[in-house]
């Protein structure tokens, strides 16, 4: 009798063990997570383009689909923040889905922010090429800019610790203007990016510096939309860094 209830025993004990087996390889399973989107957020001036670039380039192997849902009109680093913070939805495919959603299943996240926070701030006279600007504010900018970049970089990284960030620079879109005011704000925007770049050394990610996009080389005839050569530049710099780790 001993025996037989010994031999029962180790039977549920041994059913126990593979029910406990089984039930976390379910749960894993359910739990593992298929990154394979190349997203982009920020500004969204030139995404259209840029996404283009990438779907023509990349191996498709790298990722399965592109997303640019979360990338905005005349957005800047604070609203780009509070998106986050906020879990914002967009509809896709018909149905609404949150911005932690959409980064969770990134494997690349390249983002575009930094020069709408400051050419909202600077005011372009094209008749006279000058330029009206109070450099006290620019300056102060640049301190909030920097900590709004750092905090983004950390709400994207609690929701995706394992995905390859890519923060893309600043760059002065004022080519043909005052030459003094082009020096003075250069050095805004030259101390941008070495904030910025100082940001991605501390949280361990990638930064893109598109600084020669001030060649006036890169700009249609009487504008500041950069033209095509311009977005080869900027399209190619971004992708060699995500895609070839060449930043």
């Amino acid at each position: 009798m001993k025996f037989y209830k010994k031999k029962i025993l180790n039977s549920l004990s041994l059913l126990c063990i593979f029910s406990i087996v089984l039930m976390v390889t379910l749960i894993m399973k359910k739990s593992r997570i298929e990154r394979n989107t190349y997203m982009v957020f920020g500004e969204k001036k030139y995404m259209e383009e840029h996404i283009q670039y990438v779907l023509d380039h990349a191996n498709q192997k790298l990722f399965k689909q592109t997303d640019d849902t979360f990338v905005t009109s005349n957005s800047n680093s604070s609203i780009l923040l509070k998106m986050l913070q906020e879990n914002v939805s967009k509809k896709i495919n018909h149905k609404m889905v949150p911005i932690a959603d959409v980064i969770t299943c990134s494997n690349y996240i390249s983002i575009f922010l930094g020069n709408s926070d400051f050419t909202d701030k600077i005011r372009y006279n094209n008749q006279e090429k000058s330029l009206k600007y109070d450099i006290d504010i620019l300056n102060r900018q640049i301190e909030i800019t920097t900590l709004n970049v750092f905090h983004i970089i950390e709400e994207i990284q609690s929701i995706n610790a394992v995905a390859k960030i890519i923060l893309v620079g600043a760059y002065l879109p004022y080519y043909d203007s005052n030459v003094n005011q082009i020096y003075e704000l250069g050095n805004i925007f030259s101390k941008l990016n070495h904030s910025l770049k100082e940001v991605c050394q501390e949280t361990q990610i990638s930064f893109v510096d598109i600084s020669l996009l001030e060649n006036k080389n890169y700009y249609a005839t009487n504008s500041d939309e950069i033209n095509e050569s311009g977005l080869n530049y900027l399209n190619q710099k971004v992708y060699r860094c995500a895609m070839e780790n060449i930043c």
